[in-house]
C-alpha cells in the first residue's frame, strides 16, 4: 500500500469514528431523561460536561480497539472495505451499548449511596463528574480490550469472547471499586456527596488506571493465544520424546500440533486473571507508597478529606496510572 493510498484509508477511518461519535450522542440524548444540550449550553453544567467528556473520550477508545489491526499490504477493494468498515462498525456500536451498560453496573454496584443524576444535574457536582469521567473510560478500556484480537474458530467465537471478557473486566472493576472504598480512610462517599472535588478526582483517576491494566488483561487474541499453546506444546513434545513416551496426545490424526478450544480458553482467562488480580492489589495498595514517598509529612486522607486538595489527588491519582501504563507495556 502507498503512502497516499494509507493516507486515505486512515480519513475513512477517521470519517467513520465521527459518525459513530454522532450516533453515541444520540444514545446519551435518548437515554438520560434530562436534554444534554440545554444542561451544556444554556445551563453550562461543568459537572455534567466533565462527566459527557469521559464518555466521549470512552467511545473513541472503543472505536480504536475494533479498528486497528495490521496494516494490509495492498489497498483492499470497496468490496473488501465496507466489509471492513462493517464489522468495525458493528463492534463499535456492540462497544457504545456495553459502556452505558457497564457504567449503569458501576453506578449501581460501586456508588450505591447517593443519586448520581442528582449530584451531576441538580447540585452539579464536579466531583461525582469525575467519578464518572473516570468510570466511563475504564469501562471503554475494558470494552476496547475486549472487541481486540482475533479470534479462532467459528464466526460466532468473536462475539463471545467479546462478552465473556467484558464481563470479567466489569467484575475487576467492581472488585476494585470496593477494596478502595475498604482501603480509604475516609467516607469516599460521603466526601463526594458533600461535594470533595478531591475525592472524585483521586478516585476518577484510580479506577482509570485498572482500567489501563484490564485493558491489557482483556485485550486476549486468540491467533496468538494459539501460538503461544502451540509453542508451548511443542516444548512438551520434546521432552516426551526424549524420555520415550508416545506423543499421541498432543497431536492430532495428521501429526500436527492439536490446540483445543479448551486450551485456548484456559491459557486466555489464566492470563487475564494474572493481570486482573494483580492489577486491582498493587493499584490499591499504591496509596501507602504515595503517602511514604510523595506526601512526607502527610497522608492522603488528611489532604483529601480535611484539606479538600485536589492537588494531592492528582499526585495520587497520576501515580496510579503511571504504574497502569508500566505494567500494561512492560510485564
Amino acid at each position: 500500500m502507498t503512502t497516499f493510498e494509507g493516507i486515505l484509508l486512515g480519513l475513512a477511518y477517521v470519517a467513520l469514528g465521527v459518525a459513530l461519535l454522532v450516533v453515541a450522542k444520540l444514545v446519551r440524548d435518548l437515554v438520560t431523561p434530562y436534554k444534554l444540550d440545554e444542561e451544556l449550553t444554556t445551563k453550562d453544567n461543568p459537572a455534567l460536561g466533565l462527566s459527557l467528556a469521559g464518555y466521549f473520550l470512552g467511545v473513541v477508545i472503543i472505536f480504536l480497539g475494533a479498528a486497528i489491526g495490521p496494516e494490509p499490504d495492498e489497498a483492499p477493494s470497496w468490496t473488501e472495505l465496507l466489509f471492513t468498515f462493517g464489522i468495525v462498525g458493528a463492534y463499535a456500536l456492540g462497544g457504545i451499548a456495553l459502556l452505558n451498560i457497564g457504567v449503569v453496573i458501576l453506578d449501581r454496584l460501586v456508588l450505591s449511596s447517593f443519586s448520581i443524576q442528582k449530584e451531576i444535574i441538580e447540585d452539579r457536582n464536579l466531583g461525582t463528574g469525575a467519578v464518572v469521567f473516570g468510570t466511563y473510560i475504564a469501562t471503554a478500556l475494558v470494552v476496547a480490550g475486549s472487541v481486540y484480537g482475533q479470534g479462532v474458530g467459528p464466526w460466532w467465537m468473536g462475539p463471545v469472547s467479546t462478552i465473556v471478557f467484558f464481563v470479567l473486566g466489569q467484575l475487576a472493576l467492581v472488585l476494585f471499586g470496593m477494596l478502595y472504598r475498604w482501603i480509604t480512610t475516609y467516607d469516599l462517599h460521603g466526601e463526594i456527596e458533600r461535594d470533595n472535588v478531591a475525592a472524585g478526582v483521586a478516585f476518577g483517576l484510580s479506577i482509570i488506571a485498572i482500567g489501563i491494566v484490564l485493558l491489557r488483561a482483556t485485550g486476549q487474541d486468540f491467533a496468538q493465544v494459539e501460538a503461544a499453546v502451540a509453542e508451548a506444546k511443542e516444548a512438551q513434545i520434546v521432552e516426551v520424546a526424549r524420555a520415550g513416551e508416545d506423543i499421541g496426545r498432543f497431536v492430532d490424526e495428521s501429526g500436527a500440533i492439536e490446540v483445543t478450544p479448551s486450551d485456548r480458553w484456559g491459557y486466555a482467562l489464566i492470563d487475564f486473571g494474572y493481570y486482573a488480580l494483580g492489577g486491582v492489589i498493587v493499584i490499591a495498595l499504591l496509596r501507602r507508597v504515595t503517602d511514604a514517598l510523595l506526601l512526607p509529612g502527610s497522608t492522603i486522607h488528611e489532604e483529601i478529606a480535611g484539606d479538600k486538595n485536589v492537588a494531592a489527588a492528582l499526585i495520587e491519582g497520576v501515580v496510579a496510572i503511571g504504574v497502569a501504563s508500566t505494567v500494561y507495556f512492560m510485564i
